[in-house]
């Protein structure tokens, strides 16, 4: 017991973490909804992150949004009994590559070669249904909120991003169709900002940073 409690003042005392919260949140469309949905804190780092993986399998790319660090390699697997291909030619973001075939059963490497705070889209040029989205960013803590989530409601989309600093300030929210929004956290207090423009608003993000 004594031993326990030297320990947590001791974190205390040299600035250590002492709890973890978690942000909650929605992302409701009024126009239109995005394929691509992504929701992260900056700045975490966590340890035991797993390895970054895409299957190509059913003509799908599993998972279709995935964040990793800037110089991360991600493994692009095939398990279809077919060829795949990986390619992006983002104008947005200037990346641009092509893995090339990819074979029945194989693993390919691809680095993550661009700067923290870009999202790029990939295809496959043999399946032009096929897309994924690839961010980089400065953090572990990210989440792909899940569309129609809540209550069937297709418009409606909801996300927890656990493990996060309890004193957080900022939460990020990407969507495919709107690009980036920024909120300031407020521990234990709702917080929200409008996707799209202030002359044509197109849904809400709303937030909550809890203990």
């Amino acid at each position: 017991m004594h031993t326990h409690l030297c320990s947590v003042l001791l974190l205390a005392a040299l600035g250590g973490p002492l709890a973890a919260a978690t942000v909650e949140g929605t992302i409701t469309f009024t126009k239109g909804t995005s394929a691509g949905l992504l929701a992260w804190v900056p700045g975490v780092t966590k340890a035991n992150v797993p390895p970054a993986v895409i299957d190509q399998k059913d003509k799908i790319f599993s998972p279709s949004m995935i964040a990793v660090r800037p110089g991360a390699t991600i493994t692009m697997r095939n398990s279809d009994a077919i060829q795949h291909n990986a390619y992006a030619n983002d104008k947005a973001t200037a990346v641009s590559f092509d893995t090339g075939l990819n074979a029945p059963s194989s693993d390919t490497p691809l680095k993550v070669d661009w700067p923290a705070g870009k999202v790029v889209r990939l295809g496959c040029k043999i399946h032009p249904a096929m897309q994924v989205w690839i961010a980089s960013l400065d953090t572990d803590a990210w989440t792909v909120p899940a569309l129609g989530a809540g209550a069937g409601d297709s418009k409606l989309a909801t996300f927890t991003v656990t493990d996060v600093p309890a004193d957080a300030t900022k939460l990020g929210v990407w969507t495919s169709k709107f690009g980036e929004v920024e909120l300031v956290l407020k521990a234990g207090t709702a917080v929200s900002v409008t996707l799209g423009t202030a002359d044509k608003p197109a849904g809400t993000v709303q937030a909550t940073l809890k203990p």
